[in-house]
């Protein structure tokens, strides 16, 4: 048994490295190479357009070529931001926030809001916002993290056109809030 115990312990030692490797850092590890590859060129706190992902040989496989993705990068340091922008009810829209984890902790999608505006405010766990002054119907979102990936969709219908659907976009406007500002 004596023999054994060195390789056991390897094998131990092993599994808990990837266990710790798999549930802790890889998921920073994919919103890092996330943020400093594909993010390179999208400023923080505004929000990028990209075009209608498509397969070329040199970028393989893109997400659904069916969306077109709005992009915001995140980073509340300096304070809460605040989304305001249209909602489409006559195609599929909905916005997703991921923490720096790249956990996703915010989902809401077109059919959930009854306007035809989204008011929101990201702000960090914790943070009080009794000193702002937001409107009553602006909906609070708590980032369990100061810095992350806001994620918009929108489905490229063909009740819309190309040019509706980049006007509908452009309207997606951020906000960095300041104490007492709206």
């Amino acid at each position: 048994m004596k023999r054994f115990l060195p390789h056991i312990l390897l094998v131990l030692v092993g599994v808990l490295a990837g266990y710790y490797l798999t549930l802790v850092v890889a998921p920073y590890a994919v919103l890092y190479v996330f943020e400093h590859k594909l993010l390179a060129k999208v400023a923080e706190n505004e929000v990028y357009h990209a075009t209608l992902p498509a397969a070329t040989p040199k970028t393989g496989t893109m997400p659904n070529p069916d969306f077109l993705y709005s992009i915001l990068k995140y980073n509340l340091s300096g304070g809460p931001i605040r989304l305001t922008g249209l909602v489409p009810h006559d195609t599929y829209w909905s916005f997703s926030a991921y923490q720096a984890n790249s956990s996703n902790f915010y989902v809401v999608n077109d059919g959930q809001i009854t306007g035809d505006k989204f008011d929101f405010v990201l702000a960090k766990s914790g943070e009080s916002l009794a000193n702002y002054q937001l409107p009553s119907s602006a909906k609070i979102i708590y980032s369990p993290s100061a810095t992350g990936v806001g994620l918009f969709r929108l489905l490229a219908s063909i009740k819309l056109s190309s040019a509706q659907l980049e006007t509908l976009r452009h309207q997606t406007q951020v906000q960095i809030l300041k104490n007492g500002s709206l």
